[in-house]
């Protein structure tokens, strides 16, 4: 049903007719294989953090190209606009007043994102989605697969619009 319904771009409605389910059930299914596709297959593949390794490859051409030592990726967040649900619009709206997500990632020195982290409502500060996100708690407890003196470029924005650069030490526990 939803290779169907995604091959033929047609709407819920049509996809639940043809296959005898509601289009609630359709668009769920949809949503679900999408999901399980890309969780089980494209991320592995796609959004994996460097090795000890290949740290080390990206902070010397880090290193080379843009002058900042031992730097093995860059963080930053965005939002995304997104419907908030009609019950919770206050916890989605940003301080620009738009509802978004709250999303994270981390680029390597060539641009390729190799972390994403897309589960906060707007309304969450940056400092905050980071300090939740699965990175963030790898950071933390020092978890990360990378070696010594390697760290990860930070953007942090305050409510006064300021940008902050700081470098968050990330070592292996060996």
């Amino acid at each position: 049903m939803s290779v169907w319904g995604l091959a033929n771009q047609d709407v819920y409605r049509k996809v639940g007719n043809l296959f005898d389910t509601s289009r609630g059930g359709a668009q769920k299914w949809t949503i679900e294989a999408c999901c399980a596709i890309a969780v089980h297959h494209l991320k592995p593949v796609y959004l994996r953090l460097p090795t000890v390794p290949q740290c080390t490859t990206i902070t010397d051409e880090t290193e080379q190209k843009h002058g900042f030592p031992g730097v093995c990726g860059f963080i930053d967040g965005t939002h995304i606009p997104v419907k908030p649900p009609s019950w919770d619009r206050d916890s989605y709206t940003n301080r620009k007043g738009f509802p978004p997500v709250n999303i994270l990632a981390v680029c390597d020195h060539k641009m390729r994102f190799t972390y994403v982290y897309a589960d906060r409502a707007g309304s969450v500060h940056d400092a905050r989605v980071l300090r939740v996100s699965t990175l963030g708690q790898m950071l933390e407890s020092n978890s990360c697969p990378s070696g010594d003196n390697l760290h990860v470029l930070v953007t942090l924005r305050t409510r006064c619009c300021y940008t902050c650069w700081c470098h968050i030490r990330t070592t292996s526990a060996t």
